[in-house]
């Protein structure tokens, strides 16, 4: 598990709870933070597959969490499955959404977090 760090592309954190894996890109291009999540994707599905791991897309999801509006929501996929994007995310019990004081609770795990994978 040492070397998983190696597959987030420069940019890209996450953190880590038992089979929880939260993977966040904050950027102030939307393009930018979506190219390098995707790219961690194909690293991290790399890393499965050579670990011989499995991460269930089905249980997946992203969001972006600005107060910005995007009309088109960029196609996101793990493994060729599209990730549906989400209002908000729960992670570790906390909701993380659009409308509520994500500064403070993103704080907790580092800077701003974009998305989430769940295995």
């Amino acid at each position: 598990m040492s070397d998983f760090l190696e597959t987030l592309d420069e940019g890209v954190e996450c953190s880590i709870f038992a089979d929880d894996i939260f993977i966040f890109c904050s950027h102030n291009s939307l393009d930018y933070a979506i190219r390098k999540f995707q790219n961690t994707l194909v690293n991290i599905h790399k890393w499965c597959c050579y670990w011989k791991l499995k991460i269930s897309p089905e249980k997946c999801f992203i969001a972006e969490l600005s107060k910005r509006k995007f009309h088109v929501q960029p196609r996101v996929t793990y493994a060729g499955f599209p990730l549906p994007w989400k209002e908000s995310i729960k992670y570790l019990g906390i909701h993380f959404s659009k409308t509520n004081q994500n500064g403070i609770m993103l704080k907790i795990f580092g800077p701003k977090r974009f998305a989430k994978s769940t295995p």
